[in-house]
């Protein structure tokens, strides 16, 4: 197969957000298996060579709008078998024939400003560019939902398919001088990942256990407010913001840590859960949509079910107080990764898509 995986970000091994490090692994796997595979994206640098390709659209109001014409009226993907947008807006203007996106998330999950008022109309560009779709892909069962019921989409239309994880590079560390305990998250500063919630619990554990630390990787609007936070409550010594981190950082960070923490309130199928358990960690998530598919609760982790910061810290304090379940945790979520989460499973469970796909076109 010849695919165009259209792509918000391409600048690996820098990795922006979960979408970017699905699309790296994905088209890797997809090389592999002998398939041709082109990246074009906004954010990139042309490598003819390697198959990837520099859009020249500068940011504006509805950016995948303009990416979208831009690739239509240049004809660029006119050679391709399957093209791959990453969002459901981006399908639009896609031929029908050959487009199946991967919906990671819908635009209801995120905060809509009143200062960008053009956000308010994603949701009918959603529709209309899924409008007649025959396939495509998602995380979660939430979306699935929404797909059926706001975007009109028939569900045996629909491929809910997990993400994957690189377990070869994201393994448990060596186990060496005994570090104090630190918990680690890592996301977009944004309302829904409620780190100020995670905080809040986390200044709760630091009554009892004073010597615990928090690492809390990213960046975004709310750093500034999470960082004001963090010195109120007399953080200020327990947690650090080392800021966006790449791959092997990421890496460092998951093997010095004892827990793995994800406070949002919707997620897709977060990446970074998926690599802590790789790594060897148990979890403490909340319950999103796809919450009860990568961590069973009290044998791999625990699933918060509200937003009370005394049920989070109670969570992280039985961690705190049992190395030994801390250890089972782990190595019961590392396990059940390498069993149902591996890139070269969850790519050819799309190819199996693709194809079927191009087969049902050309009937």
């Amino acid at each position: 197969m010849k695919i165009a995986i259209l792509a918000p970000f391409w600048k690996p091994p820098k990795f922006e957000g979960g979408v970017s490090r699905v699309i790296f692994e994905l088209r890797k796997e997809w090389l592999a298996a002998g398939h041709s595979v082109h990246i074009y994206s906004p954010q990139t640098q042309t490598d003819i060579a390697q198959g990837i390709y520099h859009i020249a659209i500068p940011r504006m109001p509805l950016y995948s709008v303009w990416i979208n014409a831009y690739l239509i009226l240049s004809g660029k993907l006119k050679s391709y078998d399957i093209i791959f947008p990453q969002s459901a807006a981006q399908a639009l203007f896609l031929d029908k024939n050959r487009c199946v996106p991967f919906v990671h998330t819908l635009s209801n999950v995120e905060e809509k400003s009143p200062w960008r008022p053009w956000r308010y109309l994603i949701p009918w560009l959603e529709k209309k560019a899924l409008r007649n779709i025959t396939a495509c892909l998602t995380l979660s069962d939430d979306t699935v939902e929404a797909l059926c019921a706001s975007c009109e989409v028939p569900a045996e239309n629909i491929h809910k398919i997990q993400n994957g994880v690189d377990f070869y590079t994201f393994r448990p560390s060596i186990k060496g001088e005994k570090q104090p305990f630190t918990v680690f998250t890592a996301g977009r500063f944004i309302p829904r990942k409620r780190f100020e919630l995670l905080i809040r619990a986390f200044a709760l554990v630091v009554k009892h256990h004073s010597a615990t630390r928090l690492i809390i990787a990213g960046g975004g609007k709310l750093e500034a407010q999470l960082k004001s936070l963090v010195v109120q409550l007399g953080l200020k010594q327990n947690v650090s913001f080392p800021g966006m981190l790449n791959q092997e950082q990421m890496l460092e960070c998951y093997q010095r840590s004892q827990v793995f923490v994800l406070p949002s309130e919707a997620e897709g199928m977060p990446m970074v859960v998926l690599e802590a358990q790789a790594c060897g960690l148990p979890v403490v998530i909340g319950n999103f949509s796809a919450a009860a598919d990568i961590v069973q609760h009290g044998r791999t982790g625990f699933i918060a079910e509200s937003n009370d910061p005394e049920e989070w810290a109670e969570y992280l304090d039985k961690l705190i107080c049992s190395e030994i379940l801390c250890e089972e945790f782990g190595i019961q979520a590392r396990a059940d990764v390498v069993t149902s989460f591996g890139w070269n499973s969850i790519a050819a469970q799309i190819e199996a898509v693709f194809q079927q796909f191009i087969s049902d076109s050309y009937r």
